[in-house]
């Protein structure tokens, strides 16, 4: 499944002038982006931050029970992050994105491993985002910034801040699956030259 992702990836545009945070849900992605791109050379383009929270973010919304459903809710996701990247064409400073096209793809690799999702959505979502990827309606920053943070912390945030989040992701399971497909799909990556990588280990 990391391979089919690859060879998808391997035609998308890079943009290099902006930089994105990834990391499991909980990682301190938002913290770390407030502490270290809080200035005016930099536009935090934060999860949705064009629809002002009116939207539900993928971590929290339902996940539903057919196959048509599954790929109708990524596909919405992806068409998000469509916006968002187009929003993003008209700003001059370096754009941080809170999250990249990988987080919503990671969502479903891990649901389709852990709770046998079908094998058909997973190919189907990978149609959808080659085709958004072939119109360059869908990039990846030029460098990443992989939080790689400790499971018990995970939770400890997730107990204290009061969006919630679904227990799906809140499984170790979940995290050991979502922690593995960040370090070989960031890596592969990065050695195909697409990106820069750095790794943050927070415990």
């Amino acid at each position: 499944m990391i391979g089919e992702l690859i060879r998808t990836l391997e035609k998308i545009t890079v943009d290099r002038t902006s930089i994105g945070i990834e990391g499991v849900p909980f990682s301190g992605k938002t913290f770390y982006i407030h502490k270290n791109y809080n200035c005016n050379k930099f536009y935090n383009l934060s999860e949705h931050m064009l629809f002002q929270n009116t939207v539900p973010s993928f971590v929290t919304s339902p996940w539903p029970s057919y196959p048509d459903a599954m790929i109708f809710r990524q596909a919405y996701f992806l068409n998000l992050e469509q916006e968002r990247w187009n929003f993003a064409k008209n700003i001059s400073q370096i754009k941080i994105f809170d999250r990249t096209v990988l987080s919503i793809i990671g969502y479903l690799y891990a649901r389709t491993l852990l709770l046998s999702s079908s094998k058909e959505v997973w190919l189907s979502v990978l149609g959808i985002l080659a085709e958004a990827i072939k119109q360059k309606k869908i990039k990846i920053p030029a460098q990443i910034i992989w939080l790689d943070t400790d499971y018990s912390l995970i939770l400890k945030r997730a107990k204290d801040n009061e969006r919630g989040c679904e227990d799906f992701l809140l499984k170790k399971s979940t995290y050991d699956i979502l922690r593995e497909f960040y370090r070989e799909t960031l890596s592969l990556l990065h050695d195909n030259k697409l990106i820069s990588l750095k790794i943050i280990k927070s415990e």
